[in-house]
């Protein structure tokens, strides 16, 4: 190292008058900072002047300490926390949310099963619609607090790609980007992680938004799936404004990102490189600046497994939901949002039960104790007496009616609910739920 310049070594270019090393020589005194060189490396620079062994020009002693895998990981522990308490806000949000929306959703349902004019009906028609648009967004959003070990599933490539445009598709309109999807109809379902391919997705459209918005022209993102062989391919396109070949080879990495302080963790392509690398797959990128970038993700066909084989398939619009029909039959209702309770009591008396409801926990032991149920229907988070708690404590009074409970909940991110209802095995519907999907838990239950 013997006649280069300080800065040189580490492959940095020179400061000029802000040099730390020039500084403590001038003042005389230790100077402490932290530099980074344009390949991203961060050195903590300690500069000591030899104040007394040379006069005129002066010298110091420079210490350099490379520190980046020590702020990598102090990094990665802040944004961890970050990440973590958003997940908490979203599912707390969430929960608040799914209680009204539930009742708008299936109290227009009921209204439209009701002898009214086709004109109500169309309105009630457009209400309901927008409640399931609201739910549609309140799922994706929870994708990103969740926090499970991966569960793969046998899926369609295609339904994940349109759920994550579904997200993305109302800013897209007002930033007056189009989106363009090319999906080949042919291409065969797979096991996959639906939730996590959803946010590869996402990170991939948001990225290309970003590219286009910054290139200021307005642009189209283009997604394309096909199937070579045993392979699915889907590849997002966009005109923004491109990368150059150095950057492209650094997307990748945890933490780089070219985009401003506060507008980006560098944390989303490197997420997106791992889950598609957990599936057995690749994802490449390509880009020229001024002309736009390319992502390919290349995921193995899979077939599926004997659990998934076996499963009831997925319904669709086509299939007709079965309905409670269970005339002088008596069910117990235990929910602490009256729209909820309300909704619940009206929809089991449409379908002939004798209904016992309530917000308090305690009172539906009491009721508990005085009669028999076909079926009983228990909120989970309730202040007080929870469904949980009201779950362990049937299993002391009446024990053969715990196999009766159907939980309802707004909370299905939370960890404990979920180690509930795994531990319990009780049937469970998700807030919020519409009429059929409940009616369908309670036939099943009820009639096998």
């Amino acid at each position: 190292m013997a006649g280069k310049k300080i800065y040189a070594v580490v492959g940095m270019e020179f400061p000029g008058g802000d040099c730390p090393i020039a500084g403590s020589i001038s003042s005389r005194k230790p100077v402490e900072v932290e530099v980074t060189t344009t390949d991203g490396k961060i050195y903590r620079c300690h500069s000591y002047p030899l104040i007394h062994e040379y006069e005129g020009r002066g010298k110091a002693v420079v210490y350099l300490r490379d520190v980046t895998e020590q702020r990598l990981l102090l990094q990665k522990l802040i944004q961890a926390d970050k990440l973590s308490s958003l997940g908490e806000l979203v599912s707390g949000v969430a929960h608040e949310l799914n209680n009204p929306l539930t009742g708008i959703m299936c109290f227009s349902e009921l209204l439209m099963e009701e002898p009214i004019g086709d004109a109500v009906k169309v309105k009630l028609a457009k209400i309901n619609d927008a409640s399931h648009r609201c739910k549609k967004i309140i799922d994706n959003l929870l994708t990103f607090a969740r926090w499970n070990r991966p569960e793969r599933k046998f899926e369609s490539m295609n339904s994940v790609i349109r759920r994550s445009v579904e997200l993305s598709s109302y800013q897209l309109r007002v930033d007056n980007i189009e989106l363009e999807l090319d999906l080949d109809d042919t291409i065969p379902s797979t096991m996959i992680d639906e939730n996590q391919m959803q946010q590869v997705f996402f990170n991939l459209i948001n990225n290309a938004r970003d590219a286009i918005m910054e290139k200021g022209e307005g642009g189209t993102i283009r997604i394309k799936s096909r199937h070579f062989g045993d392979r699915i391919s889907v590849r997002v396109e966009d005109d923004g404004k491109g990368m150059p070949e150095d950057v492209v080879r650094r997307i990748f990495d945890p933490f780089f990102t070219t985009k401003e302080v506060g507008r980006g963790t560098g944390l989303g392509l490197s997420i997106s490189y791992g889950i598609v690398h957990e599936h057995g797959g690749n994802i490449y990128a390509s880009s020229f600046p001024g002309k736009g970038t390319a992502f390919a993700v290349e995921i193995p066909v899979i077939a599926a497994i004997p659990d998934d084989a076996g499963m009831k398939p997925r319904r669709n619009g086509a299939v007709v939901h079965l309905r409670a029909k269970a005339k002088g039959m008596r069910a117990l209702v235990l929910d602490d949002e009256p729209i909820v309770l309300d909704l619940l009591n009206d929809m089991l008396a449409s379908n002939g039960f004798v209904v016992d409801a309530t917000a308090s926990a305690e009172d539906a032991l009491n009721r508990l104790a005085l009669n028999s149920y076909d079926i009983i229907i228990s909120d989970i988070k309730m202040p007080g007496m929870d469904g949980k708690d009201f779950y362990r404590a049937v299993s002391e009074v009446r024990p053969a009616m715990l196999e009766r409970i159907i939980f309802i909940t707004g909370d299905s991110v939370n960890k404990e609910t979920q180690l509930f209802l795994r531990e319990t095995g009780n049937v469970s519907v998700k807030k919020p739920f519409t009429i059929d999907e409940l009616s369908e838990r309670i036939s099943t239950l009820i009639f096998g």
